[in-house]
This record gives C-alpha cells, sequence and structure tokens, in this order.
C-alpha cells in the first residue's frame, strides 16, 4: 500500500494528523484525523494502482466534469445501441469467416 495525503481546509484551520499516521496508514490501517477535539475525517490506505485517482490533477478533472454534468454541458450518444450495432456487424463477419473456412474443408 501506498499513502496520499489530500488536505482541504479553510484558510487559517488547522488539522492535527498523529505522528503514527504514516506508519499505521502504511500498514493497512485507518488512522482518524482530529479538529479542536471533534473527528472530522480519517486516512485509510490506497491501493497503489488506484493511487492516480487521488491525484489533483485528476481530481480537479472530477470536479470539471461534475460541474459540467451538473450545467448540463455533459451530452452524448447512448453507448448501448452502437455498441451493439457494432458487436452485431462483427458477429456477422466472424460467421461469415467460418462459413467459408467450412467451405473450404468440404472442398
Amino acid at each position: 500500500m501506498t499513502t496520499a495525503h489530500v488536505y482541504e481546509l479553510p484558510r487559517g484551520e488547522k488539522l492535527v494528523v498523529p505522528p503514527h499516521a504514516d506508519d499505521a496508514v502504511t500498514a493497512g490501517k485507518v488512522v482518524p484525523l482530529y479538529r479542536d477535539g471533534h473527528p472530522v475525517g480519517v486516512l485509510t490506505p490506497i491501493d497503489p494502482d488506484q493511487a492516480w485517482y487521488w491525484t489533483p490533477e485528476w481530481q480537479a478533472g472530477e470536479r470539471e466534469v461534475d460541474e459540467w454534468i451538473a450545467e448540463r454541458k455533459a451530452r452524448g450518444e447512448p453507448v448501448g445501441a452502437p455498441f451493439s450495432q457494432s458487436l452485431a456487424h462483427v458477429r456477422e463477419l466472424i460467421d461469415e469467416l467460418n462459413h467459408e473456412d467450412e467451405k473450404s474443408a468440404a472442398a
């Protein structure tokens, strides 16, 4: 496991991260975070294969897409119908090839 730390706090706010947090998260443990004695979140282990998702750049893109969706700017064709048509065409081509193979084998 690897750790990634993302903190978004209002200016002037302070968050206390326990000194053992990195070791604990690396060991696969969840570590609670407190601000002014109140729980405000947790540090959790992140699978190294998924760490890219939590990078600031990727999260900025996620927020941008969320805004597009909220503003109804993100539009597109449903993927189901074109995909089904393409799949049907591929099946037809495979059937044709199999039929040609059967003819060649019979000859």
